[in-house]
């Protein structure tokens, strides 16, 4: 599991909003990324898992992936350390990776309000304002 991969696809995964299955992609994206690595590699849930996180039908999850795929915000991924934890050919689920490179263009002014601005080294800064004392 990785806070990143998620954090992106809670946050800045450009899924298109109007879309009619919009928030299929976003719970799908989620689920996938809660088996990501920290880079967004390497997620392999199998669809029945996915299933049982979304409450989607099987085939409602594949169209997903398909779409997510054609979006570009997943992509097919390498499949050695899937085969080298799951023996069983039959059983081996399709491998992803995220593409949490791929985020929104939003000016400054248009960033959620949760958004603290970041600090060169990735930690979350705020301002706190000092009242002169009367």
């Amino acid at each position: 599991m990785s806070v990143e991969a998620i954090s992106w696809a809670l946050n800045h995964a450009p899924i298109p909003t109007d879309r009619k299955d919009a928030s299929t992609l976003a719970i799908t994206l989620i689920a996938l990324a809660s088996h990501a690595g920290r880079d967004g590699g390497d997620a392999f849930p199998s669809v029945e898992r996915m299933m049982r996180y979304t409450r989607l039908s099987r085939r409602t999850i594949q169209r997903s992936l398909r779409s997510l795929e054609e979006l570009g915000l997943i992509r097919p991924g390498n499949t050695h350390l899937r085969d080298a934890k799951i023996p069983e050919a039959n059983a081996r689920p399709q491998v992803y990776n995220l593409a949490l490179s791929t985020r929104l263009s939003t000016a400054p002014d248009e960033r959620r309000q949760d958004d603290a601005p970041l600090t060169s080294g990735g930690v979350t800064t705020t301002q706190t304002v000092l009242q002169p004392s009367r």
